[in-house]
C-alpha cells in the first residue's frame, strides 16, 4: 500500500471479447491460490502443438496453460481491484501523452475520458497499453508493421484438447492460432490489413 495507483483502460467494463485468455506460468504462479475456479474453461490446462504448413511440420510442446473465460477473468481481476483502497480504476478513458516533469522524478500523464483532457502527476508510468501503445511510441522511435486481429468463437461438434499455433504463408507472414473454449473454438490470425477478411475468411475454411 505504499503507493497509489491509476488503471486507465480505453474499454467499458464488463466487456465481453473473443480473447485467448490463457494464463502462462508467470501467471499461474503470481496468483497462486487466489485463483477462482469460476474462471476456468474447459479444457482447464492446455498444451500447444505448433504447425508448420509451409514445410510440413509440426511440433508438440507440453506447456500447460492455464485456459480461462476472459469474461471470468476480467470479472476476477475487477473483484481484486476492488478490494485495494489504494488502486483507482478509470475506464473508458486513455492515455493520449506523457512527458517529465520540472523536478525529472516524475511524470505528467495526460488522459481523456469522455471528452475532458486530464494531467495525472505521477512518480511511475507502466504501459500496458495494447499494439498501439502510446508509452511504447514516445520510449521507442521503431517503426512497427501494422496486422489487423481478428478473433472468433466458433461452436464446434468435435472438442479439441490442445490449441494450434499454425504458420502459413498463404494467410499471413505472422501466425494464425486455435483454442478451445468448451463447446466452441476460438479462431485467430493477425493479417495485413489488405484482404484480412478474405484472408480470415480462408484460414476458417
Amino acid at each position: 500500500n505504499k503507493f497509489k495507483v491509476l488503471l486507465v483502460d480505453s474499454k467499458t467494463f464488463p466487456r465481453k471479447k473473443a480473447c485467448s485468455g490463457i494464463l502462462v506460468s508467470e501467471g499461474k504462479d503470481f496468483f497462486g491460490q487466489d485463483l477462482d475456479d469460476s474462471i476456468f474453461i474447459d479444457p482447464k490446462e492446455l498444451d500447444l502443438e505448433y504447425l508448420d504448413i509451409n514445410n510440413n511440420k509440426k511440433k508438440f510442446v507440453t506447456k500447460n496453460f492455464y485456459n480461462t473465460s476472459r469474461f471470468e477473468l476480467d470479472q476476477f481481476l475487477l473483484k481484486k481491484i476492488n478490494l485495494k483502497k489504494h488502486v483507482t480504476f478509470l475506464q473508458n478513458a486513455k492515455v493520449v501523452g506523457f512527458t517529465s516533469a520540472a523536478d525529472k522524478k516524475h511524470e505528467v500523464v495526460v488522459c481523456e475520458s469522455k471528452g475532458v483532457i486530464k494531467p495525472i502527476i505521477t512518480k511511475y508510468l507502466v504501459g500496458c497499453d495494447g499494439a498501439l501503445s502510446t508509452i511504447r511510441r514516445k520510449f521507442f522511435k521503431k517503426e512497427i508493421p501494422f496486422y489487423v486481429g481478428i478473433q472468433e468463437l466458433i461452436k464446434v461438434e468435435r472438442k479439441i484438447d490442445k490449441a494450434y499455433f499454425i504458420f502459413d504463408n498463404e494467410i499471413t507472414d505472422f501466425y494464425s492460432w486455435i483454442i478451445p473454449k468448451g463447446d466452441f473454438v476460438e479462431v485467430g490470425s493477425l493479417l495485413d490489413p489488405f484482404n484480412s477478411k478474405l484472408k480470415f475468411n480462408l484460414f476458417k475454411n
